[in-house]
This record gives C-alpha cells, sequence and structure tokens, in this order.
C-alpha cells in the first residue's frame, strides 16, 4: 500500500478550515509526501494554489439533494479505492461521515476526522441530523483531530470517545503573515 494522505473536504471555498487544508496539503507536499484532496463540488477558489504546489485535486461533483447521497457515496468509495490512501483525513462534519460509512470498504486506510469548530451548530432539522450521525459515527475513526482545546472538549460533552481525540493548533504561515514594521506604521 503506497503512503498516500487523501484529504476530503466538502469544498475549498474561501474559509478558515479551508485555508488550513490547503496549508496542510501544500506543506506536506513540500516535505515530500504523497498527498491528494478529494472535494465533492466542482472547482473551487483555492485550487490553482494547490495545482501549483503539485497538489492533486480529485473532484466527486456532487449534486445537491438527499436523494442523490447514496450515489455520492458510491462514487467516493470508488475514487477513494483507487487512489490507494494508507489515511484519509476527512474535514468537517458531512464528509466525516461519509468517510465512516465507507471505513469497511476503503482495505486497511487510516481514517481520521478533522473537527474545526467549537460551536455546536445543531439549528434546523438536517444540521442536527448530522450531528447526531458525526457523535454516532465517531468510534470510527483511528483519530480524531480538534483544532482548539475548546473544539475537543464540545466533541467530548457531546459524546466523542474522549482517548481518540487529539488537539492540533491551526498553523500559521510565518513567511506570508510575518511582522512588517513599516506596514505597521503605515496603518497607524
Amino acid at each position: 500500500m503506497s503512503k498516500r494522505l487523501v484529504i476530503f473536504a466538502s469544498s475549498l471555498n474561501r474559509g478558515g478550515a479551508e485555508r488550513q487544508l490547503v496549508a496542510l496539503a501544500k506543506e506536506l507536499k513540500k516535505r515530500g509526501q504523497e498527498v491528494a484532496v478529494a472535494i465533492y463540488y466542482d472547482k473551487s477558489e483555492f485550487d490553482r494554489e494547490l495545482i501549483d504546489a503539485g497538489v492533486a485535486i480529485y473532484y466527486l461533483r456532487k449534486k445537491l439533494g438527499v436523494w442523490r447521497l447514496p450515489f455520492a457515496l458510491i462514487r467516493l468509495a470508488k475514487m477513494l479505492r483507487s487512489l490507494k490512501p494508507s489515511a484519509i483525513y476527512s474535514f468537517m462534519d458531512s464528509p466525516n461521515i461519509f468517510v465512516a460509512l465507507l471505513k469497511p470498504f476503503l482495505r486497511g486506510a487510516k481514517i481520521v476526522w478533522g473537527i474545526r469548530s467549537t460551536v455546536n451548530n445543531e439549528y434546523g432539522f438536517l444540521n442536527a441530523l448530522g450531528a447526531k450521525l458525526e457523535t454516532l459515527f465517531s468510534r470510527f475513526p483511528d483519530l480524531i483531530v480538534a483544532n482548539s482545546s475548546a473544539g475537543r472538549e464540545l466533541c467530548i460533552k457531546k459524546g466523542f470517545p474522549k482517548d481518540k481525540i487529539v488537539v492540533v493548533e491551526n498553523g500559521i504561515d510565518t513567511e506570508r503573515f510575518n511582522y512588517d514594521p513599516k506596514g505597521a506604521k503605515r496603518v497607524r
């Protein structure tokens, strides 16, 4: 089995979790790790940045609608099996649920969930259902990564197995976000 990591998320549209996904994929690639990104929807804002860094992107091209979920799951299973990952790192609730459902079909790939929120987003029927399913399936991943202690505590409160949750705080690209004394003076 290859040592390929597949990072799976809903989209690469602008957002904090998406920015962290891109930073992680680029840095892993730079360090020689074989990494690919799989997303639900078509092309997004961060695609070019990943492609320029040599990170392959695979599109599930999921259509909206609950009735289409079984077809999306089948396509995702085929995609992931063809990539032969040694690990799959899913980002946020619905990708976490999808990967947990597919674990028996992923032939030994380690499953890592990314929890990126400290807010209990259970408003609306579908969000509440998703939160319940994520809690129910939280015993399936091999590891759960929360990006804050508050996120870890929320997961434990919801019923996630606490022995599987580690905290890895968001990274900051210090080359991109470095101190600029002239810029600080100009802003003041």
